[in-house]
């Protein structure tokens, strides 16, 4: 269904799709609680495998992560290439002077680093998790709320660049207007809603304990 009509990611073309007048057998469905919580026939035959034991809520943010993680690296390779091309052309007085931009540049390298970070050290905990081993409620809620931050933390320094870029970034030509597009709709996945899983996750950690 031609409907991918989107202010950012278009290039992705994620249309809707519909099937009509088809059967599908039994061995090719998956119940969707099973999905929900690990337990799908696939997870009982790759019981040495945490990928399909994974929770969907927990596996399947996992897939699209690198889109805004690279968005961003992107952005940023993108703005000390050219910035690296007008400091190339300044007297050492002036280029001395470009101190706020690379304060700018330093600041999203880092922020962008973070974010990297953390989801990194979620996957190497995934990929660690034993046969037979079940994820705590708590651990579940920290990936998300993992995931809840990463996402948009890797807006920010998009939004950072584009801002930096000045007025020539607001034309179509620029890619620096389709990182900040992109950007943008990568992270606005149900997945990376930071208001439900910085909650849930506080709720577990904390939550209990002001109840006692």
């Amino acid at each position: 269904i031609d409907d991918w009509f989107t202010a950012g990611m278009r290039g992705t073309g994620s249309r809707s799709i519909k099937i009509a007048d088809a059967f599908i057998p039994a061995h090719r469905s998956v119940l969707g609680a099973e999905m929900m919580t690990g337990t799908t026939p696939g997870a009982a035959l790759h019981k040495g495998s945490a990928a399909y034991s994974l929770p969907f809520p927990v596996g399947q943010p996992f897939s699209l992560i690198g889109a805004p993680l690279g968005i961003a690296r992107g952005a940023l390779n993108l703005m000390v290439e050219s910035q690296s091309k007008k400091i190339k052309g300044m007297a050492p007085e002036q280029a001395g002077e470009q101190g706020a931009t690379f304060a700018r540049l330093a600041k999203v390298s880092a922020e962008i680093d973070a974010a990297r970070a953390l989801i990194i050290a979620d996957c190497e905990r995934l990929d660690s998790i034993a046969p037979g081993e079940a994820l705590s409620p708590l651990d579940r809620a920290g990936i998300l709320r993992d995931l809840g931050s990463a996402a948009p933390t890797c807006g920010v320094p998009v939004t950072n660049i584009f801002e930096a870029g000045g007025g020539s970034g607001i034309y179509d030509s620029s890619p620096v207007q389709r990182f900040c597009r992109d950007g943008k709709s990568a992270t606005a996945h149900a997945a990376y809603v930071w208001d439900e899983a910085g909650a849930a996750y506080d709720y577990l950690n904390y939550g209990m304990h002001w109840l006692l």
